[in-house]
Order: C-alpha cells, then sequence, then structure tokens
C-alpha cells in the first residue's frame, strides 16, 4: 500500500518514471494488490505505452478475473492499441461485474459512435449520465452525438447540466448556443455564444456561430467581422470561410466572394454549400457546362433519400440511347420539376424510352404536355429499366453547353372546363383587364440555405409591387399562404378589393386555367411562373438579389425564359420604384 500511494503522490508531481518504479515495486511486494496493477496499467496507457499495458493486464486479468477495475484498464487499453471489438467485449465484461461502472459504459459508446451505431452509442451514454447525473465526460460525449445529429431538443437539457458542471468548457457553450439558435432562443443563443467567447476569445467555432446569428438577424457588418476573425483563428475553419463568403455575396462582392470560395475547396474540396455556390456564380454568367457539373452538389442532389428505392442516380449516359429504357425522376420543387423536364426531349431524341416518376400534384399536366412516355407518382420494380436519372441533372448528362441551344419550356395546356370556371370567377368579381400577382415564394427563412448562397424564400415589399400595378382592372392574388392581412394591405395600397385565389395553389390545373385568362403576371420567381412559360405565355418576374442562377447575373431578360421582363433588387440601391 505504501509503494502504491507513493507512486500516486509521485505521479501527481510528474515524476512519471519513478512512479512507475514504485507501482512495479508494490506489485512484487503484494502480488494480489490489484489496485497496484491497475494503477501501473493506467499509467502504461496514458503514457503512450498501450502494448506494454495489454501485456500486464492481461497477465493481471488472470490473477483477478472478477476485477472490474482491471478489466476496465484492459480495455483501454485495448482500445488505445486500435483494436476496438476486443476493448467493446471487454468493457461489456466489466458491465457485468459493475452495471454501474459509468466510464466503461461511456468508453463503450465512444466505440460504438466510431463504428456508426449512434442508437447503441446514445443508449450507452445515456444510462452512463442516468447512472451519474454529474459524470462530466459522459454528459458532454452524449451532447456531442446529438448535437452532431442535430436533435437540438433532445440536446438542450443535457447541455444546460454539463455547462454547470464544466464551466470552463467553450466547446460546450458553444453547442449550448447552437441548441439554443436553432430552436429560435436567440437571446439565449447570442448569451451562450459570448460565454464560450468569454472562456476562449479565439475560438473559431463560437465565432463563427455568433456570425451566423448576426447574419440571421441582418446584422451584416457585425457577421463580416465575426467571420474574418475566426477565420484569423483559425484559417483552414471551412465553415467560418462559407459564412464569410456567403456575407460578401449579400452585400454583392462577388469577385471577393469567389476568392473566399476559391480558399474554401481548398481547404476542403468537396464542401458542398462552397461548390454550390460556385455553380450558382457559373450558371448566372451563363457558363453552363462547368455549372452544370457543379450543379450536382445542390442540397436536393446530396440527399440521397429522395434517390427511389433500388435505384442510383445515373453520372453518365451512353452516347447511344437507343432502346433505352429510362427512369426520369423529380428533384426538388415543381417548379424545378417543370424547368428541367424540357430536357426530357432531348433523351427521347436521342432513342430513349422515359418513365417520370412526377409529383402527383402536376401529374395531369405533365402527362397531357406529352414530354415524356408515361408519367408515373409511385415507383415499383422493373427490370426493364436500365439507367435512373435526376431530372436536375439532365443539363450536364446530356452535354448542354450554350445558351443558343436552350430548349422551350415544355408545352402545357389548360383543360377546357377550368377556363370556363376561371373566366366566370373573374368576370363575377372585377371587369378587366385581369392582373395577377405573387409577392413571396419558396419556404421560410432557411438559414444555411441562406449561408450557401440565399435564402430559398424571395419576398418582394408590398409597396415595390404596388407601384408596377396597372390602375385598372381587377388584381387577383395568388400567394401561396399569404399571412394574415397581407391582400388586405395590398387592396388598401390599390384602392380597390383584390381577389385571393390562395386555394388553387394545391389546385394546379385550377390554377392552370386561371393563368390561361388573366391578362398580366407580376410575380416573384414561382411555380406558377413555370406554368406561365408553358403556355407560352409571359410574366414580369421580380428578382431578389443575390439573383438566383436561371435569372442571370444581370439583364433585362433570361434566356430561360425569354419574354419575360426582369426587374431586379440591388445589393445597395434595392428595388427601382414606379409610382402607383
Amino acid at each position: 500500500m505504501v509503494r502504491k500511494n507513493l507512486g500516486d503522490t509521485l505521479l501527481q508531481l510528474g515524476r512519471v518514471d519513478e512512479a512507475r518504479d514504485a507501482y512495479t515495486t508494490a506489485i512484487e511486494l503484494q502480488e494480489g494488490f490489484a489496485d497496484a496493477w491497475c494503477a501501473l496499467g493506467s499509467l502504461l496507457i496514458d503514457h503512450g505505452q498501450a502494448e506494454a499495458a495489454v501485456e500486464l493486464l492481461s497477465a493481471a486479468e488472470g490473477r483477478f478475473p472478477d476485477s472490474p477495475q482491471i478489466l476496465f484498464q484492459l480495455a483501454r487499453a485495448l482500445q488505445k492499441t486500435g483494436r476496438p471489438v476486443d476493448a467493446a467485449y471487454t468493457y461489456a465484461r466489466t458491465l457485468e461485474l459493475d452495471p454501474r461502472h459509468c466510464r466503461a459504459r461511456n468508453n463503450l459508446g465512444v466505440i460504438f459512435d466510431q463504428a456508426g451505431d449512434t442508437d447503441q452509442a446514445l443508449a450507452q451514454f445515456r444510462q452512463a449520465v442516468e447512472d451519474d447525473p454529474n459524470y462530466a465526460h459522459g454528459l458532454k460525449n452524449l451532447t456531442a452525438v446529438l448535437v452532431k445529429f442535430k436533435r437540438y431538443d433532445e440536446a438542450l437539457p443535457h447541455l444546460e447540466r454539463a455547462v454547470r458542471l464544466l464551466p470552463g468548457d467553450a466547446v460546450l457553450w458553444n453547442q449550448l448556443g447552437l441548441a439554443a439558435h436553432e430552436l429560435q432562443r436567440l437571446d439565449d443563443a447570442e448569451h451562450y455564444y459570448q460565454r464560450a467567447l468569454e472562456v476562449d476569445p479565439d475560438n473559431a467555432d463560437a465565432l463563427t456561430n455568433l456570425g451566423n446569428l448576426r447574419f440571421d438577424l441582418e446584422r451584416d457588418g457585425e457577421a463580416e467581422a465575426l467571420y474574418r476573425r475566426a477565420v484569423a483563428a483559425d484559417p483552414i475553419n471551412a465553415e467560418a470561410l462559407n459564412g464569410l463568403r456567403s456575407v460578401l455575396v449579400k452585400s454583392g462582392r462577388d469577385e471577393e466572394a469567389v476568392a473566399v470560395t476559391e480558399r474554401l475547396l481548398s481547404v476542403k474540396p468537396d464542401h458542398p454549400t462552397g461548390r454550390f455556390y460556385l455553380a450558382w456564380t457559373m450558371l448566372g454568367h451563363g457558363l453552363f457546362e462547368d455549372g452544370f457539373r457543379e450543379y450536382r452538389w445542390r442540397p436536393s442532389r446530396q440527399d440521397l433519400t429522395a434517390v427511389p428505392p433500388g435505384c442510383t442516380p445515373a453520372e453518365r449516359l451512353p452516347d447511344d440511347l437507343r432502346g433505352a429504357r429510362i427512369l426520369l425522376y423529380k428533384d426538388q420543387g415543381i417548379g424545378d420539376e417543370i424547368f428541367f423536364l424540357r430536357f426530357a426531349a432531348w433523351l427521347r431524341r436521342r432513342g430513349a424510352w422515359v418513365r417520370y416518376l412526377c409529383t402527383p400534384k402536376i401529374a395531369s399536366l405533365v402527362a397531357r404536355s406529352g414530354v415524356v412516355d408515361e408519367v408515373v407518382t409511385e415507383h415499383g420494380v422493373d427490370p426493364t429499366i436500365g439507367l435512373a436519372v435526376n431530372v436536375g441533372d439532365l443539363p450536364f448528362l446530356l452535354g448542354f453547353r450554350e445558351a443558343a441551344d436552350i430548349p422551350p419550356s415544355i408545352p402545357l395546356s389548360a383543360l377546357p372546363e377550368r377556363v370556363v370556371r376561371a373566366q366566370a370567377m373573374l368576370r363575377e368579381f372585377g371587369p378587366p383587364p385581369y392582373t395577377s400577382v405573387t409577392w413571396r415564394a419558396g419556404r421560410d427563412k432557411l438559414r444555411y440555405i441562406g449561408r450557401m448562397v440565399r435564402s430559398l424564400s424571395k419576398s418582394l415589399p408590398m409597396e415595390v409591387l404596388a407601384g408596377y400595378l396597372p390602375r385598372e382592372g381587377t388584381v387577383v392574388s395568388l400567394q401561396r399562404q399569404a399571412n394574415p392581412g397581407e391582400v388586405e394591405a395590398l387592396s388598401q395600397l390599390l384602392g380597390r378589393p383584390v381577389l385571393d385565389l390562395d386555394a388553387l395553389n394545391e389546385d394546379l390545373e385550377g390554377m392552370l386555367g386561371v393563368l390561361a385568362v388573366i391578362d398580366a403576371y407580376y410575380t416573384v420567381s414561382n411555380a406558377n411562373v413555370h406554368l406561365v412559360a408553358g403556355l407560352g405565355k409571359t410574366a414580369t418576374v421580380f428578382v431578389p438579389y443575390p439573383p438566383e442562377w436561371r435569372w442571370m447575373t444581370a439583364g433585362e431578360e433570361s434566356p430561360w425564359f425569354p419574354g419575360f421582363p426582369i426587374i431586379r433588387e440591388y445589393p445597395q440601391a434595392g428595388w427601382p420604384r414606379r409610382s402607383a
């Protein structure tokens, strides 16, 4: 006992060699003293001699087969020497002898996590902190996995407990901030990020996340300063570089944004948002061949759950498609489906038979267009299908290069009875001409998409829209899920009633009937723009900054939508206005 205690003291003083000698002497004097074997094994593990520890502790196991501490140290040694299966087995044996051995359970969870078995890892970490609510290391591992998989609501209470136990841990404060941020507790998130930076002022992750918060709040100057601090602290921090890129894009500093993107991709060549931004930029400048190659990094393409079961998206097409049977499947949003289906004609021109797996909402419209051989809304096993192709990949796979070769939108036709119904409805509400409007499109604010390029949510100030509308006739709102009071506000700005046809956004045959008879359409880019193009009509499109690539970076029209006037927002000047 005296020699073992001496070893403990020497180890605390950093006199490792003398401590090892003391433990060895303790074992020689009293071989049945298990604690000395454990202490010596632990010392060897912690000081780079894990193989020697395995040899020592394997011998100790023979002497002390029922000692959970010997087994635990042996498992640690096995884990250190790169034998996770043996280590997991030995941790499990430890837990058979001592089911509340939190460190063994925690380390077993680490092995499961490294093996990709998240459920088992979480089960072990949860049990460890249940057995000992103050076991900080187990809490830290539990929260790390929950945050990694974006299970922020579960992570939050554990993180709150963890920072009470480890108030000097900047990583935990940052993770707590991230969880609060994602759960829209923005004031709390600000506080937690600041606490992380009080502990570690140069923590690049906390600086980046605080920058993201400021960016979300449209405090762009503060966000940029934080991103730059993060990059200075960690020049290879990909998310800090991505954040800096996003704020540069939003402020119109495209050349700087491209330079930062190149730096980002030199750090992490497979960074999906960086690659997607390159696609966005190239396509917006008309560099279609390279742009569509990079466009395969779009978020929807990276979501493998969107691929039909049993299919692998084609990475190339054979030169000769005669006799080929192709399953073409949807990518993202009904607007993009209609947009990219214009390239399906090229498949058929090369001799392929094409089945399109379509969103049910537009299946009847696509079937009437005749652009594919068959339209289905469910995928079943069909051994005759040789290729599966994502519709958004068609320009790349088909070698599209030049604006002059852009195929026209797919032809759409409204059902005669829906046209008659639309005409009657409009006449009943008010006199012609009939002008339809939409001022917002896409989903609500998506922050991570926003930091990739821009938000998928496109919006237009109501007073700007009102200034462009004709002073006579009837205005029809086609806005999907207008916020309370928005239609009434537009009516007040115009000084006349506005017909609200929101319900038609769930009835696209009805929407097509209305679009076929209206006289003008003023809108942000949305699915209806693609319907209008398919009808052979045009619309005036308001394009927020930075512009979505299909509306190009400049110009009064887009080659994808000839004849559609474009009204652009500019990064400093905002929207051009016209008196009502």
